[in-house]
Protein backbone atom coordinates (compact mmCIF):
# COMPACT_ATOMS: atom_id res chain seq x y z
CA UNK A 1 0.00 0.00 0.00
CA UNK A 2 1.47 3.08 -0.92
CA UNK A 3 0.84 5.87 2.08
CA UNK A 4 1.53 9.71 2.48
CA UNK A 5 2.21 11.35 5.86
CA UNK A 6 2.43 15.09 5.91
CA UNK A 7 5.62 15.78 7.14
CA UNK A 8 5.03 19.88 6.54
CA UNK A 9 4.85 20.43 10.54
CA UNK A 10 8.78 19.43 10.31
CA UNK A 11 9.39 22.76 8.37
CA UNK A 12 10.08 24.47 10.88
CA UNK A 13 13.16 25.38 13.43
CA UNK A 14 11.65 25.10 16.54
CA UNK A 15 11.00 21.34 16.69
CA UNK A 16 7.67 20.84 19.42
CA UNK A 17 6.05 17.41 20.94
CA UNK A 18 4.51 16.97 17.45
CA UNK A 19 7.39 17.44 15.23
CA UNK A 20 8.98 15.02 17.52
CA UNK A 21 6.28 12.52 17.56
CA UNK A 22 6.38 12.60 13.88
CA UNK A 23 9.87 11.46 13.72
CA UNK A 24 9.69 8.66 16.22
CA UNK A 25 6.44 7.65 14.36
CA UNK A 26 8.19 7.34 11.20
CA UNK A 27 11.19 5.38 12.75
CA UNK A 28 9.10 2.59 13.89
CA UNK A 29 7.40 2.43 10.41
CA UNK A 30 10.77 1.78 9.20
CA UNK A 31 10.66 -1.26 11.31
CA UNK A 32 7.88 -2.72 9.30
CA UNK A 33 9.72 -3.75 6.70
CA UNK A 34 9.24 -3.07 2.52
CA UNK A 35 5.61 -4.45 3.38
CA UNK A 36 4.51 -0.54 2.11
CA UNK A 37 5.94 2.53 0.30
CA UNK A 38 5.45 5.86 2.43
CA UNK A 39 5.67 9.22 1.08
CA UNK A 40 6.56 11.91 2.98
CA UNK A 41 4.96 14.70 1.46
CA UNK A 42 6.59 18.30 2.59
CA UNK A 43 5.60 21.89 0.92
CA UNK A 44 9.05 22.67 0.35
CA UNK A 45 9.05 26.00 1.70
CA UNK A 46 12.85 26.36 3.21
CA UNK A 47 13.52 23.08 2.71
CA UNK A 48 14.14 22.46 6.61
CA UNK A 49 11.87 19.22 6.28
CA UNK A 50 14.06 17.29 4.23
CA UNK A 51 16.85 17.61 6.05
CA UNK A 52 15.09 16.83 9.27
CA UNK A 53 13.53 13.87 7.47
CA UNK A 54 17.18 12.56 6.71
CA UNK A 55 18.39 13.39 9.95
CA UNK A 56 15.58 10.99 11.30
CA UNK A 57 17.81 7.98 10.32
CA UNK A 58 21.80 7.65 10.21
CA UNK A 59 21.93 5.71 7.17
CA UNK A 60 19.25 7.96 5.23
CA UNK A 61 15.80 7.21 4.16
CA UNK A 62 14.97 3.51 4.10
CA UNK A 63 14.69 2.28 0.67
CA UNK A 64 10.59 2.37 0.95
CA UNK A 65 10.73 5.61 2.29
CA UNK A 66 10.33 8.98 -0.38
CA UNK A 67 10.22 12.58 0.02
CA UNK A 68 7.62 13.85 -1.67
CA UNK A 69 8.01 18.07 -2.26
CA UNK A 70 5.23 20.07 -3.33
CA UNK A 71 7.81 22.74 -4.24
CA UNK A 72 5.90 25.80 -2.69
CA UNK A 73 8.07 28.91 -2.34
CA UNK A 74 6.04 30.57 -0.20
CA UNK A 75 3.15 29.72 2.21
CA UNK A 76 0.27 29.32 0.45
CA UNK A 77 -3.42 28.71 1.76
CA UNK A 78 -5.70 26.09 0.73
CA UNK A 79 -2.27 23.86 -0.23
CA UNK A 80 -3.37 20.68 0.87
CA UNK A 81 -6.20 21.48 -1.73
CA UNK A 82 -4.58 22.90 -4.63
CA UNK A 83 -1.40 20.80 -4.00
CA UNK A 84 -1.30 17.78 -1.83
CA UNK A 85 -4.36 16.50 -3.57
CA UNK A 86 -3.60 16.25 -7.01
CA UNK A 87 -0.08 14.89 -5.96
CA UNK A 88 -1.79 12.29 -3.94
CA UNK A 89 -4.41 11.12 -7.07
CA UNK A 90 -0.84 11.48 -9.58
CA UNK A 91 1.21 9.02 -7.07
CA UNK A 92 -1.73 6.62 -6.50
CA UNK A 93 -1.93 7.01 -2.62
CA UNK A 94 -4.03 5.13 -0.78
CA UNK A 95 -3.74 6.86 2.54
CA UNK A 96 -2.90 10.09 4.16
CA UNK A 97 -1.71 10.67 7.73
CA UNK A 98 -1.73 13.92 9.38
CA UNK A 99 0.25 13.99 12.19
CA UNK A 100 -2.39 16.93 13.50
CA UNK A 101 -6.01 17.73 12.88
CA UNK A 102 -4.97 19.63 9.50
CA UNK A 103 -6.98 17.52 6.62
CA UNK A 104 -7.87 19.07 3.23
CA UNK A 105 -11.39 20.88 3.57
CA UNK A 106 -12.52 18.78 0.20
CA UNK A 107 -13.81 15.10 -0.25
CA UNK A 108 -11.17 12.48 -0.51
CA UNK A 109 -10.68 11.92 -3.98
CA UNK A 110 -9.79 8.05 -5.74
CA UNK A 111 -11.24 7.27 -1.89
CA UNK A 112 -8.21 7.64 -0.47
CA UNK A 113 -8.55 6.81 3.49
CA UNK A 114 -7.43 9.84 5.47
CA UNK A 115 -6.13 9.33 9.29
CA UNK A 116 -5.58 12.38 11.85
CA UNK A 117 -3.87 12.65 15.17
CA UNK A 118 -5.34 14.46 17.74
CA UNK A 119 -2.52 15.17 20.50
CA UNK A 120 -4.39 17.43 22.95
CA UNK A 121 -7.94 19.10 23.40
CA UNK A 122 -6.44 22.18 24.54
CA UNK A 123 -10.21 23.42 25.63
CA UNK A 124 -10.40 20.92 28.14
CA UNK A 125 -7.81 22.08 30.01
CA UNK A 126 -8.63 24.56 32.94
CA UNK A 127 -7.70 28.43 31.94
CA UNK A 128 -7.43 27.46 27.91
CA UNK A 129 -7.82 30.31 25.74
CA UNK A 130 -6.98 31.46 22.38
CA UNK A 131 -8.00 30.03 19.12
CA UNK A 132 -10.63 27.78 20.81
CA UNK A 133 -13.19 27.53 18.37
CA UNK A 134 -11.17 26.80 15.05
CA UNK A 135 -9.78 23.47 16.91
CA UNK A 136 -13.04 22.53 18.14
CA UNK A 137 -14.25 22.49 14.49
CA UNK A 138 -11.05 21.37 13.88
CA UNK A 139 -11.64 17.99 15.56
CA UNK A 140 -15.19 18.22 14.57
CA UNK A 141 -14.15 17.94 11.05
CA UNK A 142 -11.55 15.01 11.38
CA UNK A 143 -14.23 13.48 13.00
CA UNK A 144 -16.38 13.08 10.54
CA UNK A 145 -13.76 12.89 7.28
CA UNK A 146 -11.39 10.58 8.92
CA UNK A 147 -11.23 7.01 8.80
CA UNK A 148 -9.32 6.94 11.96
CA UNK A 149 -8.07 9.18 14.54
CA UNK A 150 -5.17 8.48 16.62
CA UNK A 151 -4.67 9.63 20.05
CA UNK A 152 -1.56 9.06 21.85
CA UNK A 153 -1.68 8.71 25.54
CA UNK A 154 0.83 8.41 28.37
Amino acid sequence: MRIALDASVLETTRPTGVERALQEHLRALATLGAAHEFLLVVRGIGRAAVSALTSTWSSGLPANFRVVDLGLTRDERFWRERRLLPRLVREGVALLHSPVLALPLTVAPNGIAWVATVHEVPWREPGARGGEWARRLRLAFAARRARALVVPAD
